[in-house]
């Protein structure tokens, strides 16, 4: 794949776009920028953001438009323009898939294709209900499918493993119904555009990832 291109993954909450992003790097040398994460580690890091987010994320909400592009444009600042990019987690709504057409070339970048991961709700609600974080590297893993070592510790970096808030089955619900309401319209935003690349997210993160090696041509 050329370089200096942008890949942007579209799916519900667990419809495992970080973990297909990891196979898909495997390949291409691409950065994962994950908006999630970006927003999770500026909680940490600035008191003053947590209380003016942290609700929000907890509610299953949306974070506001501003706030996430802010974050977004020092992420891309800080990496190299010959490696790709995976967006995970941007755009989220059409105002910001409109922000997104003028930011990326700012950094020197062009959208290659829109991969989306469609996916039940029985495998959101089964996966997310599962899913562990380490506190200290954030690494994912999975209490039905993706188990550490040793059960509630990382198997990378030796971290203390927990269940994020928005994991939790009362708020997996509102951030579905929160998806379905503000994300969904960008399936046909990026249909239109002929950029949209459908994989049936319910398989094994394995497959997407050959699904999607094969529509970018790569064996």
């Amino acid at each position: 794949m050329e370089k200096g291109v942008a890949l942007v993954f579209l799916g519900a909450p667990g419809a495992g776009k970080g973990t297909v992003i990891g196979f898909v790097s495997q390949k291409f040398p691409l950065a994962q920028v994950s908006t999630g994460d970006l927003i999770r580690a500026k909680i940490k890091a600035d008191h003053r953001f947590r209380e003016q987010v942290e609700g929000l994320m907890n509610q299953g909400k949306l974070v506001g438009d501003d706030i996430v592009e802010g974050l977004l444009r020092e992420a891309l600042a800080k990496i190299p323009a010959e490696k790709g990019l995976a967006l995970d987690g941007y755009p989220r709504t059409p105002v910001q898939a409109e922000s997104l057409e003028k930011i990326l070339p700012e950094f020197k970048r062009s959208l290659k294709k829109v991969i989306y991961l469609n996916v039940s709700e029985k495998t959101v609600l089964q996966r997310l209900g599962g899913r562990r974080q380490c506190r200290n590297c954030n690494a994912i893993y999975n209490v039905i499918g993706m188990k550490p070592k040793r059960e509630g510790v990382c198997d990378k970096c030796g971290g203390i493993l927990f269940t994020r808030e928005d994991d939790k089955p009362e708020v997996i619900k509102k951030r579905l119904k929160e998806y379905r309401e503000k994300t969904s319209s960008l399936i046909e935003f990026y249909k239109a555009k002929g950029l949209l690349f459908e994989v049936d997210a319910n398989k094994e993160a394995t497959d997407s990832a050959k699904a999607i090696f094969k529509e970018l041509g790569v064996q």
